[in-house]
């Protein structure tokens, strides 16, 4: 597919912005089909992996809906910011992402450091 190339104003922002949309369609899913395998083979194997979340579904029901709050805030979430923005040289992009990061590191040193465990 052929991208497509659009300004509009999105919604919450005042100003129109250039936007470049371009669908994610691998030509022979061979990476799609690997990330749905190997789960599934380490399994077989007797290799699997197994996650232990030590949260209860409050704790995780309040990080989901920050991040969604960060999100909306930030304009766009941090991946967006990290990769696409700063790629193509967005002021606010980097502003965002040393914030993330800033934030991260104040946090993991807060709760090593500073919170008694």
């Amino acid at each position: 597919m052929k991208p497509t190339y659009v300004v509009a104003t999105l919604p919450g922002e005042d100003t129109p912005e250039f936007l470049l949309l371009m669908p994610f369609t691998p030509a022979n899913k061979d990476n799609l089909i690997g990330m749905m395998l190997a789960p599934v083979i380490a399994i077989w194997a007797g290799r699997g992996i197994e996650i232990e979340i030590q949260a209860g579904w409050g704790e995780i029901l309040t990080a989901g809906f920050l991040v969604g709050i960060g999100t909306r805030y930030a304009g766009g979430c941090t991946s967006g910011h990290g990769v696409c923005g700063i790629s193509r040289g967005s002021v606010r992009s980097v502003a965002a992402t040393l914030t993330f990061m800033a934030a991260g590191f104040a946090t993991v040193f807060v709760k090593l450091h500073l919170v008694a465990a």
